[in-house]
């Protein structure tokens, strides 16, 4: 009798009110997608910027959109937030500023188009909040190291790698830092087997997509 009662708890448990409701939202978000209607675009916000930002897109009839045009660029990314709103990244242009045409695909009508304009785009170096030598303590030995606390500025083009060199050429190359989404506040550089207080130069650029690069950042410790 205890072994009947479980098995009926699990079924009154389970999500069988909410499974009815998504598939019956499912079915008119597929309907209205079904009825196709030449889109209209009323307002981009913001109307500048550069490569890789977001921008909105406002109007109507835009659930049923399938591509998003910048002059001739399209978008690599989008999304529909509604029928009324389309969150989209600026694509590449090859870094030409100016004024492009955006406009909305959805099957074979296409939008009006409103002006969007390019500017220049930037990645910028990064920024060094503190380097210091440090000592590392092992079981057996110790060894000395530089810790560097970078941090990237939130304006520009966001970086995608760091490298470090030991020379202002930019030829001998210490390491490289290949940096994903989830650095959003900063990280810390180690430099390990460094000679104890004996200065060292380092040379920190940031790498951005499509081959930019920014200034030398200039680290010194002694």
């Amino acid at each position: 009798m205890r072994l009947h009662y479980i098995a009926l708890s699990l079924l009154l448990l389970s999500p069988i009110s909410l499974f009815a409701k998504h598939h019956s939202s499912s079915e008119s978000h597929e309907k209205k997608r079904k009825e196709i209607k030449t889109p209209i675009i009323e307002q981009l916000k913001p109307v500048k910027g550069y490569d890789e930002k977001k921008i909105i897109i406002k109007g109507k009839h835009l659930i049923t959109a399938n591509h998003v045009f910048f002059g001739e660029e399209k978008a690599h990314w989008f999304r529909i937030l509604s029928d009324r709103r389309i969150e989209a990244i600026v694509p590449y242009n090859g870094d030409i500023p100016g004024e492009v045409e955006v406009r909305v695909e959805a099957g074979d009508k296409t939008s009006d188009s409103l002006p969007f304009t390019y500017v220049p785009s930037k990645i910028l170096p990064p920024i060094i909040k503190k380097a210091e030598q440090v000592k590392n303590q092992f079981l057996l030995q110790q060894e000395y190291a530089h810790a560097v606390d970078v941090s990237y500025p939130h304006k520009g083009l966001h970086p995608i790698a760091y490298y470090v060199y030991s020379d202002p050429a930019l030829e001998d190359l210490l390491a490289k830092i290949r940096l994903g989404d989830h650095v959003k506040h900063g990280f810390t550089i180690h430099m390990h087997q460094v000679v104890k207080n004996k200065p060292y130069t380092y040379y920190i650029v940031a790498e951005g997509t499509h081959d930019r690069f920014s200034d030398v950042s200039i680290v010194n410790i002694n």
